[in-house]
């Protein structure tokens, strides 16, 4: 496929987003939309005066940067702030006197002079008030003195680093004034352990008094040249707290002498390697799954279980956070089956995908495949940090084709209202079982299912003599339904169920995809299917080709809902707060990658209009369709209008709220916003060679309110990255009968070519000036009816609905 896709890896976005807050800035937030960026000083220095016995002088020269202003001022101090207190200054160079509090011996060696040091900080002020941390340069009497870092493992003041019990540690330096070198001229270090020559817990206490007991010459720690700035320990003491420092000099033989937890102070904790390795988190179009936490499981239970369609490649995708707080991801690796303690080389990393690939912390993704249907893989991905802990990451997938045998099945993933019972004493005519008259929000369960699937042309029970039910919106179709409210915890829609038919029309309700999962059980299927951990087999299915029709008001809503950002108070998600991402199904699947939006808007009766290409072309095409062939869009009408009175007649059995909750002009919209251009062009060209890129997602419906644009509202995918897909960011029960109708029939029969061969018998509904009497009549189940349906052969005369099995389960 040379389809052009946002890319977008996650692992980046996690490294970038953990150097922000490791880089000591703090700001406060200006603008929601552009935050605003700290300013930063760089120091640089020079001897001035250095022939006093008893002070000496050095010309300090610094320049700060402020990237979204500019910089006030300067503040800046000395030592303890006493002696040079803390000044305020818009220089950029100062000379600073220092006392030599130990001055020079006659015949006095470097190691004598270097015990003697101050510590000059500054800091830049930009002109909002915001500041970085300071930056600081030591000077001894006769030399600036070097600084040294370490790198790995990154240490911090703020906890410990978990290692195990081999660990190597990496260290660099620098001298500001080297006269043959910016480098050290050597280093030492030592790894103290506990009931050493310095108890543990007072350097961290002190590490000013830690130093002082050692310098200047730090008797009987180890030491290395210039190059050597790593060292490996081996065989420490499992669960064992350890702490690491080291030191670095200079030509003139001055030493660094600022010890922190933060530079060249390492506190260690030895632990085996099994449950604080990297947290791996794995990715793509049928699930994400992030492990709770690091560890090497080499165990079924440790497996996340997935099912794939067969004849087609599959992309896994991977990133890892470190366990522990100064760790960092050093490599990925991964195979395809095989033993995972089996470390033989790849004879090609291309191909011999059995054994492990090169270690690289560049490798966040695989492709395998294609594969036969019924075979049973499993793909390993390995991540190692710099303290040398492993994780293993194990997904078992099934590789299944679905028969695509059947038409269609419309699954009601929706939680609509129930019928209620008639309780005594029974009014005139009725009796135990007998159902009360639907009231509320139109339409109640049992209502939706009459408005979608009633046979029509029959009497209407409990209706007057002559009343003839109304035949449902996909009257006339083969089809199959199933319900989605089992009861059960978990809610996944059985791959074996959904791939049976070649075209699955799924809907959700706005209020339904707002239960929260896991409150009694109530929640949708495909909330529980998007959460996160858990594996979405509509996604399986679109992969493999399945045709889709998703709508209802709340499809967006039960996808994105759980993946919001903390800091979004809002139904509306984009890429920008990590929502809108590859993994996510309106992304993949749905080709929505902008910005989506659900809410309930007031709709006029041209609010809902047929895409034109005035404007801008949000999505590429409209129905002027450039690629030739089916489907025809001068089929669908010009407007989907709301239900009026003149064309929708008011049921007459309903009960309380009277004519408004049947004639709503709040309608359950999602659209994407009109941001930005969500363009997907695709090359259609079958060739290898040719190229002929046209939009693979075109516009049928736009939606707009109190004269106020909102965006593509109904899109239709025809690309290459999976099945056909109509999305409806509404539920089409909402809307006119004739025009709900007729975007029924557009979609079902035009787009994906089911034919319609039953009678379309009209309505001949009963008005409300035909009643007598003060009792209204109401409806009755009909047989196997999880809910009321007018038609009493309703069910009768199309399949009963399916039931759902016992699914795999994700680990959880």
């Amino acid at each position: 496929m040379k389809s052009t896709r946002l890319a977008l890896s996650l692992s980046l976005l996690v490294a970038a987003l953990a150097a922000l807050a490791a880089s000591g800035c703090s700001k406060s937030l200006k603008s929601a939309l552009v935050p605003n960026q700290p300013p930063t000083v760089r120091l640089s220095s020079a001897p001035y005066d250095t022939t006093n016995r008893y002070f000496y002088s050095y010309r300090i020269n610094w320049v700060g940067y402020d990237p979204d202003g500019r910089v006030d001022h300067y503040i800046y101090w000395a030592d303890d702030g006493k002696k040079i207190p803390r000044t305020l200054t818009t220089k950029n160079e100062q000379i600073i006197q220092f006392a030599a509090a130990r001055p020079d011996t006659t015949g006095g060696t470097s190691e004598d002079r270097s015990s003697d040091f101050h510590t000059f900080y500054i800091v830049a002020v930009d002109d909002q008030g915001d500041t970085c941390e300071a930056v600081t340069r030591s000077f001894y009497s006769y030399t600036v003195a070097p600084t040294v870092l370490i790198l790995s493992p990154r240490p911090t003041h703020l906890s410990v680093a978990y290692v195990t019990p081999a660990v190597r540690i990496n260290w660099t330096g620098t001298d500001p004034d080297g006269q043959s070198s910016t480098k050290p001229k050597k280093y030492k270090f030592k790894l103290f352990a506990p009931g050493g020559a310095y108890p543990i817990s007072e350097a961290i206490r002190d590490p000013n008094a830690f130093r002082i007991f050692f310098a200047p010459n730090f008797v009987g720690w180890d030491s290395s040249s210039t190059d050597t700035t790593t060292v490996q320990y081996t065989n420490l003491s499992p669960n064992t707290d350890y702490l690491f420092a080291v030191v670095a000099f200079d030509e003139a033989g001055a030493y660094s002498p600022i010890f922190s937890l933060d530079t060249n102070m390492l506190r260690l904790r030895t632990t085996f390697a099994g449950s604080n390795g990297p947290v791996i988190t794995m990715f793509n179009e049928f699930f994400f799954y992030r492990y709770p936490s690091g560890g090497y499981c080499n165990d079924p239970r440790c497996e996340v279980a997935l099912e794939i369609p067969a004849n087609q490649p599959v992309t896994f995708n991977w990133f890892a956070d470190p366990a522990r707080e100064g760790a960092d991801i050093e490599s990925y690796r991964w195979k395809l089956g095989g033993d995972v303690g089996d470390e033989t080389p790849r004879t090609n990393e291309q191909t011999d995908v059995s054994h492990w690939s090169a270690p690289s912390l560049g490798t966040t993704s695989a492709t395998v495949g294609p594969f036969a249907r019924d075979t049973l893989l499993r793909f390993y991905i390995e991540a190692t940090d710099n303290n040398g802990l492993k994780s293993l990451g194990a997904i078992r997938f099934t590789v299944v084709k679905p028969t695509f045998a059947k038409p269609v099945l419309f699954v009601n993933d929706t939680r609509l209202t129930v019928d209620q019972t008639l309780t005594p004493p029974y009014p005139p005519g009725f009796g135990p079982g007998d159902y009360k008259a639907p009231t509320g929000p139109w339409p109640s369960r049992a209502e939706l299912d009459t408005f979608l699937f009633a046979v029509g042309g029959v009497p209407w029970q409990k209706y007057p003599t002559g009343t003839i039910s109304p035949p449902g919106l996909f009257s006339g179709y083969a089809y199959d339904t199933a319900t989605t409210e089992t009861g059960k915890i978990d809610q996944t829609f059985p791959l074996s169920i959904m791939g049976q038919y070649r075209t699955v029309v799924w809907f959700v309700d706005q209020a339904g995809a707002t239960i929260v999962f896991g409150a009694g059980k109530k929640y949708t299927s495909l909330r529980y299917m998007a959460f996160p951990n858990h594996v979405n087999t509509i996604a399986t299915y679109s992969k493999s080709g399945g045709r889709l029709w998703l709508m209802g008001g709340g499809i967006a809503l039960a996808s994105l809902k759980d993946w919001t950002n903390r800091s979004n108070q809002t139904s509306i998600w984009n890429g920008n707060r990590n929502e809108l991402i590859p993994g996510r199904m309106m992304y993949d699947l749905v080709h929505w990658r902008t910005e989506v939006a659900n809410t309930s808007a007031t709709i006029t009766p041209t609010a809902v209009s047929k895409y034109s290409r005035i404007g801008v072309p949000w999505t590429g095409h409209g129905p002027n369709r450039d690629i030739p062939g089916p489907p025809n869009y001068g089929l669908l009408p010009q407007y989907i209008r709301p239900k009026n009175p003149s064309l929708d007649p008011f049921p007459p059995n309903r009960t309380g709220q009277g004519p408004a909750a049947f004639y709503q002009v709040d309608k359950e919209i999602e659209y994407i916003t009109a941001t930005a251009p969500n363009f997907i062009i695709e090359d259609f060209d079958p060739s290898i060679l040719g190229v002929n890129e046209q939009s693979a997602l075109d516009t049928l419906y736009s939606v707009s309110t109190s004269n106020f644009f909102l965006g593509p509202v109904m899109t239709y995918y025809h690309g290459q990255a999976n099945g056909p897909l109509v999305f409806s960011g509404f539920p089409v029960w909402f809307f006119t009968r004739s025009d709900a109708e007729a975007v029924s029939r557009f979609v079902l029969t035009d787009v994906f070519g089911i034919p319609r061969t039953g009678p379309m018998p009209r309505t001949n509904l009963v008005p409300a000036s035909a009643w007598k009497g003060g009792v209204t009549p109401v409806l009755r189940s009909a047989p196997r009816g999880s809910s009321r349906a007018v038609d009493r052969v309703l069910r009768d005369q199309r399949a009963t609905p399916l039931p759902t099995g016992p699914v795999r389960k994700p680990l959880e």
